[in-house]
């Protein structure tokens, strides 16, 4: 189990019988702050009434700020294409990319 939310949305290298139910992209909000969770064939800008868009479609991480809007791919920690297995975590106040083999925070932007 997981002490805090976890959340999923489906993409082109997951097989239907492990996310059943499970769509490509969803809206939540945590820690005051609306966020768009989207597998992301196509890049997204930004829109007024989202803080935080994660998508990561290619696999690729990187976390970014632009005006008051944090961009992130959180890469892959099953398939990633720079050989850097990595995730990403969102808390109060601050996102950060994080490296799975060592734990290693590789970037963290406070908001």
């Amino acid at each position: 189990t997981f002490e805090h939310d976890f959340y999923y949305v489906y993409g082109n290298c997951d097989t239907p019988t492990f996310s059943p139910g499970f769509d490509t992209s969803m809206t939540f909000s945590a820690f005051n702050k609306k966020i768009l969770l989207t597998h992301g064939h196509r890049p997204r800008t930004h829109s007024a009434n989202i803080d935080i868009i994660i998508q990561g479609h290619t696999h690729l991480c990187s976390l970014e700020k632009k005006g008051p809007h944090i961009f992130m791919n959180p890469g892959s920690i099953t398939y990633p294409r720079n050989g850097i297995y990595t995730y990403g975590v969102i808390e109060e106040g601050s996102a950060s990319l994080i490296e799975l083999k060592t734990g290693e925070i590789l970037i963290t932007i406070d908001y």
